[in-house]
């Protein structure tokens, strides 16, 4: 009982299917590539909040420093930008949001390159709502995206909060990262907030 991960190198972007014979019996992997592209042109608004807690060790740790260096690298400059962590308490890389330029991405990317999942459980109602008050301090109205593994219970007075606050709660858009992702949660998430979700 153990999950097996299989990492595909070939850089196609047309779906395609890799066959083999397993003795007499045919087998077969078909990929569906995602053809949308990250739009770099825009200046963006985001508060980034990231899942440390233990149950990211591994490859979902990984997926989400790749994910991240991603993002960074080619959001514009002008970009505003604030970074937290959470596990069992909540990390503000930054306590005001960073506009990107050369040093800030800079700043940026050598954090990610260093973050671990090293931050105890997972208590992502408390990093939710430290998240809705950092976007406060944004200049332009910030999009909040949440990579986590959503393995956590649910907290039915957080989103009672959220609707019957009186302000428009920011927009969560939620990531399940690894493979053993928590999908109802981080699919009421987005949903409540009126945010987009992947796994």
């Amino acid at each position: 009982d153990q999950d097996i991960v299989l990492t595909v190198t070939l850089q196609h972007t047309q779906p395609y299917t890799i066959q083999s014979l397993q003795g007499d019996y045919p087998c077969a992997l078909s990929v569906l590539p995602p053809q949308a592209n990250l739009d770099t042109s825009d200046i963006v608004s985001v508060v980034l909040l990231i899942d440390c807690s233990g149950s990211m060790t591994g490859l979902s740790i990984q997926q989400t420093q790749a994910g991240l260096t991603s993002l960074l690298t080619g959001l514009q400059e002008g970009s505003e930008v604030s970074l937290m962590c959470f596990g069992s308490d909540v990390m503000h890389v930054n306590s005001k949001p960073l506009t990107i330029n050369t040093k800030n991405r800079k700043v940026l990317l050598e954090f990610i390159s260093r973050i671990s999942a090293d931050m105890g459980g997972t208590e992502i109602w408390n990093a939710l709502s430290a998240a809705q008050q950092q976007g406060k301090k944004h200049l332009k109205m910030p999009e909040i995206i949440v990579l986590t593994d959503g393995q956590v219970w649910e907290n039915r007075a957080f989103f009672e909060d959220l609707n019957s606050s009186k302000s428009e709660p920011y927009r969560v858009n939620t990531i399940g990262i690894g493979s053993a992702v928590s999908e109802h949660i981080v699919i009421k998430l987005a949903q409540t907030t009126h945010g987009k979700w992947i796994l």
